[in-house]
């Protein structure tokens, strides 16, 4: 599926979310891996930014809109337009990669401890599983 935005973290310039145009993707990093991780945020493919100081990346003919301080959808700003960095390129035609391309699908979780966040099927030894939660939980 083509992706259609990016809005990425000013200081290290990853993506966090991610729209194609299906769909909205969370998408978080894995500083013991070095790998990005994605999965489903539930939010549609209708893209919006966290903050007005983000930087972002659209499609032609794309917008995505902020979420002002009362809670109502606003054009983002053009000045934080970027040009879509050569690493979420497609190698071959420059077109926007998937994000299949450069990103693992599934979930990560957090760990305080570490400070950096795993993907389900390798957590660091400070996760784990609690029945009664239903939900992860450090030791």
């Amino acid at each position: 599926m083509a992706v259609t935005f990016i809005e990425f973290q000013r200081t290290e310039m990853r993506p966090f979310t991610v729209c194609d145009t299906k769909n909205q993707y969370d998408v978080e990093y894995c500083k013991r891996d070095d790998q990005l991780h994605y999965d489903e945020s539930g939010s549609g493919g209708s893209p919006y930014l966290d903050g007005r100081d983000n930087l972002w990346w659209a499609a032609d003919g794309i917008r995505p809109d902020i979420i002002d301080k009362d809670g109502k959808r606003q054009p983002a700003p053009m000045e934080n337009r970027i040009e879509l960095p050569q690493k979420y390129r497609d190698e071959d035609t420059g077109e926007p990669a998937a994000i299949d391309d450069w990103a693992y699908y599934g979930r990560t979780e957090s760990c305080e401890i570490c400070q950096d966040r795993f993907p389900l099927d390798d957590l660091c030894e400070h996760i784990e599983w609690d029945d009664e939660e239903g939900d992860w939980i450090q030791k």
